[in-house]
């Protein structure tokens, strides 16, 4: 408890130090393009409540169901994979030819089947996280030793005993992991149609969500 409440401090004094130091050099240099603390972030909350809300919104909805579809799909896999033999030798050479083409390209082929509309871009961040769950999950399981299982093998246990005493706890970590790394390839992919629409169309979203630098610097 002492070690978190000191990290916080820490991160805390950090933060107030960097703050005071931009004022200073704002006020020093007295130029429009470096604004005091405040004005930038009166600006900030102007345009997140305004223009960035509604996006980040519909950005967090695509990158939680394309999540939720990868853990539903991608966590059985693995774990049918990992843990029956004959299951890996007919799904493996599927899953490891597959996994390293890259996903963005497949976003134009995406968009011709499923359309522009949600679908095809919760696809994309579902293929981009599934294949670095089932990877992790399988790798996890296929580690343990057939000791492992033998006493509850022994005792009589169920699939689903095994899998709730043995498999779940040991391929938790990794599988947690594998989230966490792709979630990052995740959110850039997200950002890609939105990159593709206002390439299209520039005008929609100039003078919304950019920050001009006079307006913050008055």
């Amino acid at each position: 408890m002492k070690g978190i409440q000191h990290t916080l401090l820490s991160y805390a004094a950090a933060a107030v130090f960097l703050l005071v130091l931009w004022w200073a050099i704002a006020l020093l240099l007295a130029l429009p393009i470096v604004p005091t603390p405040d004005k930038v972030l009166v600006r900030l909350a102007h345009v997140f409540s305004h223009d960035i809300f509604a996006h980040a919104a519909w950005s967090l909805w695509r990158i939680a169901a394309g999540l939720s579809l990868a853990v539903c799909i991608g966590y059985p896999l693995g774990v049918l994979m990992g843990y029956f033999r004959r299951a890996d030798r007919y799904l493996s050479p599927v899953v490891y030819l597959t996994y390293p083409i890259p996903k963005i390209a497949l976003l134009p082929i995406l968009m011709l089947l499923a359309g522009i509309g949600e679908l095809s871009k919760i696809l994309m961040i579902f293929l981009i996280i599934v294949f670095q769950v089932i990877v992790a999950v399988r790798d996890a399981i296929r580690t343990l030793p057939e000791e492992r299982y033998a006493p509850l093998y022994s005792l009589g246990a169920s699939f689903a005993q095994v899998f709730r005493f043995v498999i779940l706890p040991a391929s938790l970590p990794k599988f947690i992991t594998a989230v966490r790394v792709a979630m990052a390839t995740a959110v850039s992919a997200a950002l890609i149609p939105m990159a593709n629409s206002v390439k299209k169309n520039p005008s929609s979203c100039s003078g919304k969500a950019g920050l001009s630098l006079p307006s913050i610097g008055r």
